[in-house]
């Protein structure tokens, strides 16, 4: 007899904000099909076997690293390095596009620009229904995390660190980052981002007139 699959477990933390429908897309995995919606709001999700944990980014744990803990490359040379996107190109102007709930529940977009720029362009497609609003808070909010993701910093730690997952936030000198890469074996090498925690002190969405 074949054993049943292990039922999932969810575990939603630091969630906030709401839309008004979703549109499913028929990709292939609910990963995929969510992804839009997590990146719009700040979302991390976590896969761990059948333990899934769905985190938002305001009031998370930080997990401070020190100095002293960042181990030396292969080459002898410290595994530390921070790279910065050149102001050139860095986002000027965010389109967000998205289901209007205002009107018909048809297609509609927002942009949000930076110091009246409009090149380069970052681009959202939202398959959400949400206001006008809304719409307008949520473009100027991911152009404002995009801005200030703009440094980049990786290094090798040891195996004590294994427990550590992309999303999770790490302090490093004196910064705030937000872990996108984590590779486990018989070091820890991670890749992560600046991450302002400001810009997730609040719910993104906005009120409708």
């Amino acid at each position: 007899m074949q054993a049943l699959a292990a039922p999932l477990r969810l575990q939603a933390e630091h969630i906030y904000g709401q839309v008004e429908g979703f549109a499913l897309r028929g990709v292939d995995t609910a990963r995929a099909e969510l992804a839009p919606l997590l990146l719009a709001f700040g979302i991390d999700a976590l896969v761990s076997g059948r333990h899934v944990r769905v985190l938002g980014r305001r009031n998370r744990p930080r997990k401070d690293i020190p100095a002293d803990d960042v181990l030396l490359n292969p080459n002898g040379r410290s595994s530390l390095t921070r790279s910065i996107t050149a102001p050139e190109d860095r986002p000027r102007r965010f389109d967000l596009h998205f289901i209007d709930a205002n009107g018909d529940y048809g297609a509609s977009h927002v942009s949000a620009r930076y110091e009246a720029g409009d090149r380069p362009i970052a681009r959202l497609d939202l398959p959400v229904a949400i206001g006008q609003a809304q719409a307008r808070s949520l473009a100027q909010h991911l152009l404002n995390a995009a801005l200030s993701e703009t440094e980049i910093l990786s290094m090798r730690l040891p195996p004590s660190y294994m427990a550590l997952e992309p999303g999770d936030i790490i302090g490093f000198d004196g910064v705030d980052w937000r872990l996108t890469e984590v590779t486990l074996g018989a070091v820890v090498e991670l890749t992560a981002r600046r991450f302002q925690a400001h810009l997730f002190s609040g719910a993104v969405a906005a009120e409708d007139d």
